[in-house]
């Protein structure tokens, strides 16, 4: 069998097929293309995902996730939304608990015993 070059048309085709919930079976009887090949474009699609996530926190592979798993029970936006919505939340307490701690750590902290020894030596 001789080697073929994908057209950039025919990685998207494959690609959006995939994320339509075909399967790698039905997607290469009908794009003509071997299994195979069709699999490892999926697969690198995947690695993509979770190595370049949208955001630091791999939000967008949450969002996959979630709309994988609970596909059918509800719209695909109503699951994005709530995982968009979980993450933001999450992100906003853990900022103030963060802040919070380095508060608390600064507010207990004697700046002028660590800056000066002799008022050190003075108020013990």
């Amino acid at each position: 069998m001789s080697y073929r070059e994908l057209t950039m048309i025919e990685i998207k085709e494959v690609l959006r097929r995939w994320s339509a919930q075909q399967s790698l079976h039905q997607i290469a009887r009908e794009t003509s293309l071997d299994r195979k090949t069709v699999r490892r474009y999926v697969q690198a699609a995947e690695s993509l995902a979770t190595l370049v996530p949208i955001s630091p926190g791999g939000i967008g592979t949450q969002q996959a996730l979630l709309v994988y798993t609970l596909r059918g029970s509800a719209a695909r936006s109503a699951l994005v939304a709530f995982s968009v919505g979980m993450k933001l939340t999450l992100t906003c307490v853990n900022v103030i608990v963060g802040f919070a701690a380095i508060l608390l750590t600064l507010r207990t902290l004697r700046f002028r015993g660590a800056s000066d020894p002799d008022a050190a030596a003075d108020t013990s």
